[in-house]
Formats: C-alpha cells, structure tokens, sequence
C-alpha cells in the first residue's frame, strides 16, 4: 500500500482545456516543475529518523498531463494517518515478531500500543502545491505569449 498524490486534470475548467489545447507544451512543463517541487516539499516535510521514509518520495510520470507522487515505503500510510492506541482482545499480551533478513531473531510482548497522530505530509502541502501549479501555469503562458 502506498501513500501519495495523484497531479492530474481530471475534471478540466474549460478555460484549462483552451490552455492545454493552445499551450501544451508550456503546461507540461509547469506540471513537471511543480511535481517536482511539490514531491520536494512533502519530502522535507516528511520526519527523518532513518531517512528511508524522506528517501522514499517518487514521482511517476503515467502520461503527458497525470503524474504520480507516491511512498510505497510500508509505514508511510501509518505516519501519515496515524495509528489508534489499541490492544489484546482476548490475550493478555500483543506480540510483534523482530525480523532480521528473513529470519526472525525475538518476539516483543507488550500490553497495548499507545498509537499516535498522522503528520499529514501530503494533506497539509496540497493548498500551497495547487497554488504553486496554477502559478507555475500562468507564468508559463504569459512567457509563451511574449
């Protein structure tokens, strides 16, 4: 499961459908520089205790104007939601497996797991990367118009 950002335009204004129409190769480039300042962005904003999480950030170009900006590291989805406090059901004691390789070196009992809240990389960096894009649109084609 990954975390991410899908950058499209789906549900086009027709005043974007002209400027792709008009301008394509400009909106291109604006889309390019801003998937990439925007994956940037969620990357710094990311916490950095190992550094695989913050190096996990890539963007994915699926055609001309849909790009992809995904984690596919496994706990990025818990650091960005969040995890609920939760605990044994019918047993007295949760256990999680310690895994080295493919081997597994120790078990680790505990009562409950306290959770903890999301960071929102991604949700609370999606105002200002819209923002930045449409900037980003309109620099471009006021460049092209020159």
């Amino acid at each position: 499961m990954a975390v991410g950002l899908n950058v499209k335009f789906s549900k086009k204004p027709k005043l974007l459908k002209k400027l792709i129409r008009k301008f394509p190769n400009q909106v291109e480039g604006a889309l390019t520089k801003s998937v990439s300042r925007a994956k940037n962005t969620i990357a710094s904003d990311t916490p950095n205790v190992t550094g695989r999480l913050q190096s996990g950030w890539k963007s994915i170009k699926k055609s001309r104007f849909v790009w992809w900006i995904q984690n596919k590291i496994p706990y990025a989805v818990a650091v960005e939601d969040g995890v609920k406090p939760f605990g044994p059901k019918t047993k007295k004691f949760l256990r999680f497996p310690i895994i080295k390789g493919n081997t597994i070196v120790r078990w680790v009992t505990t009562k409950k797991v306290k959770g903890f809240k999301g960071r929102k990389m991604v949700e609370k960096n999606l105002p200002g990367i819209q923002s930045a894009l449409r900037k980003n649109i309109i620099k471009a084609i006021r460049k092209a118009m020159r």
